[in-house]
C-alpha cells in the first residue's frame, strides 16, 4: 500500500479511537478508556507510526484527558449530552442564579418577626434582630435562623404579639357552623376556667352534650377534650385576658396585693394581684396578675434581701407598665407566727393547756370509728346533737371560733366519755384529756374565748370583703377598739380622750375587773389611730360627699390630695377643677338621678357620677371621681390572693 492508503488507514483508526472514546466516556469508565487507547496506540505504531502525535495526545494523562473531552464534546451537541447525562464543560455550565427577595417569606411564622428586605438591593435580605444582611436565598435564610447568634438575640428580644382570639379564629375561612362551634368551645372553656373545674372532666362532657342535643349540629360538631381545653384556656383565653389587663394598667392607677405560699415541694411562690377601677365592671375589682417563683435551688441569689420586690417590679416592667401608676401595696407577714406583730399575740397570754386540749381531743377521735360511735352514745344520753370534733388550724383564724363552739357544746358528753376511757383503758392520752375537761379554769378560758372570738372574727370577716371598705376602715377600727376599752376601763376616760392618746395599760382608769386588756394593747400596736390618710378617707362616703354639713367640716379636698400624690398627676388648673367639683357636688343633689343618689356602694356611686352628663351631653364631674376611685383602690387586705 502507498502513502494514501496509509493516511486513509490512519483516519479510520482516528475515527475508531474517537468513537470508542465517546461511547466509553458517556459510560464514565475512565479505566477502560485508557486501556483501549493504549491498544489503539500499539496498532498505529505498528503501521509506520501514522498519526502518532494526535494519538499520543489522546492517550496523555489528566491534562490531555480534558482535551479528549473537548474533542468528544465538539462531536455531540450540548442538548443531546444533557439528555444522555453526559459531561458538560466548565465553560458551558450555567452559573448560580441569584434569587430576588420574596415578600411571602415575611408571612412565614419562622421568619415574620425578623426578616426584612434590603432597601435598594432586591437580591439581599436583612435580619432586624441581628442587624445583619445576607443573600436572599431561602437556604441562607434558614441557616441564619438556626444559628447560635440569632437564637441568642431572639431569646432576648420580645416578639410582636397579636391578639390571641384573632389567632384562634381564622377570618379568612367563612364557615358559619365552624364559627359557632368555636364560639361554643370558647364558652365551655371559659366556664371551666371560671369555676376551677378539672380538665379531665372535659373528656366526658362533649359526648354527653352530643347525646343530650342530638338535633343540634353544634353539639354534634364539638371536639373538646382535656388537652384542647388546656391549650385554649392557657394560650387563648389566658393570653387574651392578660393583654386586656395590661392595657388597663398602662393607663390606670392601681394597687398591688401579694401573698406568699409554699407548696408540698417547698417551692416558694408569690401570688400577685392588682386592684383597680375597671370601666367594664363599673367599680373597684381585683384581678390576678402573676404567679412567680421567688427562687429555686439553682437560683440561690433569689433568697437575698429585696429579691421579692425585684421579682414583683420585674413583672410590670416586662409588660411596659409604668410603676408610677402604683398607689398602694397590701401584704401580710412572711411568717404568721413570727415577730411581735402577729394576729395571735394576745393568745400567748392564755395557758398552753387550752390549745393542747382542743388538739388532743381531735387527735384522739379522728382515726377511730369505734371511739366516734361510743361518743355518739353519750350524745344521745345527754340529748345532744351528734357533731364531729373539729381540728384547730394554725393559720385559718376564722375556724377557731367553730372549734371552741363545738367543744363547749359537747363539754359534758366529752367529759363523761373520757372519764370512762380513763377508768377502763388507762391510756395516758385519755388521762391527760380527762384532767383537762375536769379543770374548771380551762373551762373558764373556753367560755372566755367563746365570748371574745366572735368580736374579732366579725371584724376579720369584714376586712376580707372584696368590696370597697378602705374608706370605712378607720371608723370600723375605732368602734371595735372603743368597745373593747369599755369592757375594763372607765367610760369617762374612753369618751373624753382621743383614741390615739388612750393608754390601754393605764391602771388608774381600770374597772374592778381588769384582766382583759391584752386585746386592746394589740390593737393599739397594730393600728395607728392618728394616721392622717385613713382618718381622712371617710369623707369620700357618698352620704358625706353629698351632705352640706360636711362642707363645714371638710370644705376642700386639697389636704387629702396632698397626702395621696400618687393618686393624681394633675396640673394646677385640674387641681383647682377637682376642688371646685367637690364644693359643687352637694348643690346638685336635687338634679342628679334618684337611683344615683340612692347608691350606697361607694365605688359604684363615683363611677356613675363620672359618667353623669348634663342636658348638653357634657360631663359635670370629670376630675373628682377619677381621684376618688384611685384612692379607693388602696388595698385594705390581701384576702383576694387566698381566694384566687
Amino acid at each position: 500500500p502507498g502513502v494514501g492508503s496509509k493516511a486513509l488507514f490512519g483516519c479510520l483508526l482516528l475515527y475508531d479511537v474517537r468513537s470508542c472514546y465517546s461511547r466509553l466516556r458517556r459510560r464514565h469508565t475512565i479505566i477502560n478508556i485508557k486501556f483501549h487507547v493504549m491498544e489503539v496506540r500499539r496498532r498505529v505504531m505498528a503501521h509506520h507510526n501514522i498519526l502518532s502525535i494526535p494519538i499520543m495526545a489522546l492517550t496523555s494523562d489528566e491534562d490531555n484527558d480534558s482535551h479528549m473531552t473537548a474533542g468528544s464534546s465538539n462531536l455531540t451537541p450540548k442538548k443531546k449530552r444533557l439528555q444522555r447525562g453526559g459531561d458538560i464543560l466548565k465553560s458551558e455550565k450555567q452559573g448560580h442564579r441569584y434569587q430576588k427577595f420574596r415578600p411571602e417569606w415575611c408571612l412565614n411564622s419562622q421568619f415574620k418577626y425578623w426578616l426584612k428586605p434590603v432597601i435598594g438591593d432586591v437580591y439581599r435580605a436583612k435580619c432586624s434582630m441581628c442587624n445583619k444582611d445576607f443573600r436572599a436565598d431561602i437556604s441562607v435564610i434558614k441557616n441564619h435562623a438556626i444559628g447560635y447568634k440569632h437564637k441568642l438575640m431572639a431569646s432576648n428580644a420580645k416578639p410582636k404579639t397579636q391578639n390571641a382570639l384573632q389567632t384562634f379564629i381564622n377570618k379568612s375561612q367563612v364557615d358559619p357552623l365552624g364559627d359557632k362551634v368555636k364560639d361554643a368551645e370558647l364558652l365551655i372553656c371559659s366556664y371551666d376556667a371560671a369555676h376551677d373545674m378539672p380538665f379531665a372532666g372535659m373528656d366526658h362532657l362533649t359526648p354527653v352534650l352530643a347525646r343530650c342535643f342530638p338535633d343540634s349540629k353544634i353539639a354534634q360538631a364539638l371536639s373538646l377534650k382535656r388537652t384542647k381545653t388546656k391549650c385554649i384556656v392557657k394560650n387563648v383565653i389566658g393570653i387574651h385576658e392578660k393583654e386586656n389587663l395590661t392595657k388597663k394598667l398602662q393607663c390606670t392607677k392601681f394597687s398591688i396585693l401579694m401573698d406568699e405560699s409554699t407548696d408540698i415541694s417547698s417551692v416558694k411562690t408569690a401570688c400577685i394581684m392588682v386592684r383597680l377601677d375597671d370601666e367594664e365592671s363599673c367599680g373597684i375589682v381585683s384581678y390576678f396578675w402573676e404567679l412567680c417563683q421567688i427562687f429555686s435551688e439553682h437560683d440561690v441569689q433569689g433568697a437575698e434581701e429585696g429579691a421579692t420586690a425585684k421579682k414583683v417590679i420585674q413583672t410590670f416592667h416586662q409588660r411596659n407598665i409604668n410603676v408610677e401608676n402604683i398607689v398602694g401595696f397590701g401584704s401580710d407577714g412572711c411568717s404568721t407566727m413570727m415577730g411581735k406583730h402577729n394576729l395571735l399575740e394576745a393568745c400567748k397570754q392564755l395557758p398552753r393547756k387550752t390549745e393542747d386540749l382542743a388538739r388532743d381531743i381531735h387527735s384522739f377521735m379522728k382515726s377511730s370509728s369505734k371511739r366516734q360511735a361510743q361518743l355518739a352514745q353519750f350524745h344521745k344520753f345527754l340529748d345532744l346533737d351528734v357533731h364531729k370534733i373539729l381540728h384547730p388550724s394554725q393559720t385559718r383564724w376564722l375556724s377557731l371560733i367553730s372549734v371552741v363552739e363545738r367543744i363547749v357544746e359537747q363539754w359534758n358528753a366529752l367529759r363523761l366519755f373520757f372519764d370512762d376511757k380513763w377508768l377502763s383503758e388507762h391510756l395516758r392520752a385519755a388521762e391527760h384529756i380527762h384532767l383537762g375537761l375536769n379543770d374548771c379554769y380551762i373551762k373558764a378560758y373556753f367560755l372566755f374565748l367563746l365570748w371574745i372570738l366572735p368580736k374579732f372574727t366579725e371584724m376579720n370577716e369584714y376586712f376580707q370583703l372584696s368590696k370597697v371598705v378602705v374608706i370605712y376602715l378607720h371608723q370600723k377600727m375605732s368602734m371595735a377598739y372603743k368597745d373593747l376599752l369599755l369592757i375594763y376601763m372607765k367610760r369617762d376616760y374612753v369618751y373624753k380622750t382621743d383614741l390615739g392618746d388612750i393608754n390601754p395599760l393605764e391602771k388608774n382608769y381600770f374597772l374592778p375587773l381588769n384582766q382583759m386588756y391584752l386585746a386592746c394593747k394589740e390593737i393599739k400596736d397594730k393600728y395607728d389611730f392618728n394616721n392622717p390618710i385613713l382618718s381622712s378617707l371617710p369623707v369620700l362616703d357618698p352620704c358625706r360627699a353629698l351632705s352640706h354639713n360636711e362642707r363645714d367640716i371638710t370644705p376642700s379636698l386639697m389636704p387629702l390630695v396632698s397626702l395621696l400624690p400618687r393618686c393624681t398627676d394633675l396640673s394646677d388648673s385640674n387641681l383647682q377643677k377637682l376642688d371646685d367639683e367637690w364644693r359643687r357636688l352637694p348643690n346638685l343633689i336635687n338634679y342628679i338621678p334618684a337611683e344615683l343618689a340612692k347608691t350606697t356602694e361607694p365605688d359604684k356611686f363615683w363611677h356613675q357620677l363620672y359618667h353623669y352628663k348634663d342636658e348638653n351631653d357634657v360631663k359635670m364631674f370629670s376630675v373628682l371621681p377619677k381621684f376618688v376611685l384611685s384612692a379607693m383602690s388602696i388595698p385594705h387586705a390581701n384576702a383576694d390572693c387566698e381566694r384566687k
